[in-house]
């Protein structure tokens, strides 16, 4: 059954999903427990195998991984948002590579048909069998169409 957004009497585009208070639930342990073990496994090795040299190279290497996805992978060559050079062309594949992404080609295919066809049938990021979903981890509510 298709519904918009005037069919419903709120006029709300969303509705909450069942066992919201169970999901949210389950959204925090698998957020908070890998952290919490992360932040264990630091205090345990701290001053051992780990040094504050350790986290100033995690720190510069997700910031150029982040940057080689945000600005390399979806800005440059996704959106073509602006030009540069043949050499720095290069260096974003390279960095955004190093996100372990997959290969460009493939993540700029992808990425445009999730605009072509953003919260629709055909939308690679939407999950199979689930009409609107929302693909994003964690999201609380449905869309309707």
């Amino acid at each position: 059954m298709s519904h918009r957004p005037s069919d419903r009497p709120d006029g709300e585009d969303s509705l909450a999903i069942e066992h919201e208070t169970v999901d949210r639930i389950a959204n925090a342990v698998v957020t908070l427990v890998p952290l919490a073990l992360l932040g264990l496994a630091i205090w345990l090795a701290w001053g051992g195998a780990l040094h504050w040299q350790d986290l100033v190279v995690l720190a510069v290497s997700y910031m150029l991984t982040v940057a080689g996805i945000t600005v390399g992978y979806h800005r440059l060559f996704t959106h073509r948002s602006f030009r540069t050079s043949g050499l720095l062309r290069a260096l974003f594949a390279v960095i955004g590579s190093a996100a372990v992404e997959g290969p460009v080609i493939e993540w700029v295919s992808t990425h445009r048909k999730h605009h072509r066809f953003s919260d629709r049938t055909g939308d690679p990021r939407r999950p199979a069998g689930q009409a609107g979903a929302r693909s994003r981890p964690g999201a609380a509510t449905v869309r309707l169409r």
